[in-house]
């Protein structure tokens, strides 16, 4: 009885220690593996460009006590934008309706409303824009100014652009390019190091900067309905900044 028990005993740890071993991960170490010394530098440049394009919206807004009156009148005065803005020199290609909605007015709760209060549709409001996108940039005041004669009364954000902006982006990876490696020629000075070749080229982006020009709509369209020799507003372009972000990583060895 005593050798059983022993045999037993011992059947128990083995069982244990190959559990104990199979739960071990096994590592392979591979000598021939051989981490190659590397430098990673990064550049960035800015070009600046003239702003050669402009977007503007010209809205007209109307209000009325039905649906299709206030209609009516939107599409009555847009008619009259358009012409006005064609008389002026927009041409068919450089404009396309951005927007157009009408939707109820509601009747404000007044402030000791019964509890049985509702609230009712007092009129509807109509509107309608137009988005602007042309090369004409000396003509936008004189735009601005005959759209609000002819009855816009909302006038939208000014976006200033570039009509071929893949020609500055270009300029600008060129640039953050070179400056990347005038970097790492100076860290592998410093570090006595050499330069043997590149191994990865990174360009994190070149994104184009427009010039916004913000226009408060109806407060600016009631100056220039103050006078009735109303001037054109003067709008100027500005520049237009192009930023690029390069990332070289070179091989070196002492």
């Amino acid at each position: 009885a005593w050798r059983n028990s022993t045999r037993m005993i011992t059947m128990k740890e083995l069982t244990l220690t190959l559990l104990f071993l199979a739960m071990i991960p096994s590592i392979t170490v591979r000598a021939d593996v051989v981490v190659e010394p590397t430098l990673s530098v990064r550049g960035e440049a800015t070009v600046k460009a003239q702003a050669d394009q402009v977007e503007i919206r010209i809205g007209v807004q109307t209000s009325a006590k039905t649906a299709k009156n206030a209609l009516q009148e939107n599409s009555r005065l847009m008619n009259e934008v358009r012409k006005q803005l064609a008389r002026e020199g927009l041409e068919q290609i450089e404009f396309k309706t951005g927007s157009f909605s009408i939707h109820p007015q509601w009747s404000q709760r007044p402030r000791q409303a019964s509890q049985d209060w509702k609230a009712m549709i007092v009129g509807y409001v109509a509107s309608n824009h137009l988005e602007v996108e042309t090369s004409k940039l000396e003509k936008i005041g004189e735009w601005i100014n005959a759209a609000t004669e002819a009855g816009a009364n909302n006038i939208g954000q000014l976006r200033f652009s570039l009509q071929d902006p893949d020609s500055f982006r270009n300029q600008a990876i060129k640039l953050a390019t070179q400056k990347a490696r005038g970097y790492a020629m100076a860290a592998a000075e410093a570090a006595d190091v050499r330069l043997v070749s590149i191994s990865a080229v990174q360009v994190d982006g070149a994104s184009v900067q427009p010039v916004l020009r913000q226009r408060s709509g109806m407060m600016e369209m009631a100056k220039l309905q103050m006078s009735d020799g109303a001037m054109a507003p003067q709008v100027t372009a500005g520049e237009i900044e192009v930023r690029a972000n390069v990332s070289l990583s070179y091989k070196v060895e002492n």
